[in-house]
């Protein structure tokens, strides 16, 4: 991938980690389609490389699907494999679709009095303020409390886009504005704005990774921070589909937390100018 040139915001290039982390994903076959109810098959997956499902499918039950009017849509053919679910989604609507998973949960950590550091509430639980209340013993030091959000986005259209189900607002990091995400093409700026509880995401670290990352020998990944306006903009200069994550963290968490935690990951499919 050749270099993204990034203006209006600060970028740092340096070599990513991310393709040492695992990364959750939905990948949907095409993100536009032109006639009338054309079925897009997907895939989703928590992985180490990218779009090459290695480590274990994401949950079904945490998937959903909206129709551009609102109405929820039901996944079609779903099955969850080893590796990967897979599920298809049948586009009878005119307009954008979005399909993803939203993830909340305080989480927790302290120690007791035998020096013993104790992490709430496990993994793939979820917790709330009573219930951290209950489980938090009355002798716990060094108590530190985070509310954390997760969302994936990967929106699909039929016919032109439409922007009903984007830019959202919301207590979790989210896509707030800037360009349609089925509207990117090479050679053009695109722009994507962040915002969470209503703040502009400024400050959040970036990564976008461009899939077939597996063919290549380079570090995988350019880094980059929103500016003051939790605004990336990025021109892309090679077609293909890709992983945007955006990581975010500030002190305006409500009590019992002491800090709040995004995680906001975007797929998108950039075309040919």
């Amino acid at each position: 991938m050749k270099k993204l040139m990034i203006p209006a915001i600060a970028m740092a290039l340096m070599t990513s980690t991310a393709s040492h982390a695992h990364r959750m994903w939905i990948k949907p076959s095409v993100t536009a389609v032109s006639g009338q109810d054309e079925t897009i098959t997907f895939d989703a997956a928590i992985a180490n490389q990218m779009f090459v499902p290695d480590h274990v499918a994401m949950p079904l039950t945490r998937i959903s699907a909206t129709a551009p009017d609102g109405t929820d849509v039901a996944l079609e053919a779903a099955h969850k494999l080893r590796y990967r679910s897979v599920f298809d989604l049948t586009l009878k609507q005119n307009g954008t679709y979005w399909v993803g998973m939203k993830f909340a949960s305080l989480r927790a950590s302290w120690k007791t009095p035998d020096g013993e550091t104790h992490r709430w509430p496990g993994r793939g639980k979820t917790g709330d303020a009573a219930a951290l209340k209950a489980a938090l013993p009355d002798n716990a030091t060094d108590v530190e409390v985070v509310d954390y959000y997760s969302q994936a986005d990967v929106f699909v259209t039929s016919g032109a886009p439409s922007f009903e189900l984007l830019h959202t607002n919301g207590k979790g990091l989210v896509l707030s504005g800037g360009t349609h995400p089925n509207d990117v093409y090479t050679g053009e700026p695109a722009t994507f704005a962040f915002s969470m509880g209503g703040d502009a995401a400024a400050g959040a670290k970036a990564t976008l990774v461009k899939g077939g990352e597996r063919y290549r020998d380079t570090a995988s990944g350019d880094t980059m921070t929103t500016d003051a306006n939790g605004s990336l903009t990025l021109n892309i200069d090679e077609a293909g589909m890709y992983f945007l994550d955006v990581e975010y963290e500030d002190n305006k968490a409500m009590a019992p937390a002491q800090r709040r935690q995004g995680s906001y990951v975007l797929v998108f499919e950039v075309l040919p100018g």
